[in-house]
């Protein structure tokens, strides 16, 4: 919790939605970049957790605000490496008020494309792509 803490009060809660909506040249494109924002976090979160994929925050992630698109970045803390730095992380991933505000007022838990990203992700690593991934893992 401390460090979900730490992390909330480095970044407004605003940033991210700030930085999509003034990106946007008009109305739509802002509705356009926010729908696909969401679909690439959901997508992103659940990889990430099966990659053991930990220190995720705004500083470890690209965001480019006119689409909407989103990369990971620092993969120092991987495979589960988080569960043994000083303070371990033990949430799959964080969504902090600035990662969240972007999905609306109902955030992740109903935000339509970040849940069907989430969903569609962990399905496919459910599958063949999934078992392909354990095999290259070892």
């Amino acid at each position: 919790r401390e460090a979900h803490d730490a992390l909330t009060k480095e970044a407004p809660a605003d940033l991210v939605e700030r930085a999509l909506c003034a990106a946007a040249k008009t109305p739509d494109a802002w509705v356009s970049a926010k729908k696909r924002y969401a679909g690439r976090l959901g997508g992103s979160c659940v990889a990430a957790h099966v990659l053991g994929l930990g220190d995720r925050h705004l500083e470890n992630v690209l965001i480019d605000a006119r689409a909407g698109h989103l990369v990971d970045v620092d993969w120092g803390v991987c495979f589960d490496a988080g569960t043994r730095l000083r303070v371990p992380e033990t949430v799959p991933f964080r969504l902090t008020p600035a990662v969240a505000r972007p999905l609306g007022p109902e955030g992740a838990r109903r935000a339509g494309g970040f849940v069907e990203s989430a969903r569609a992700c962990a399905r496919a690593l459910a599958g063949d792509a999934g078992r392909s991934l354990l095999e290259l893992l070892g």
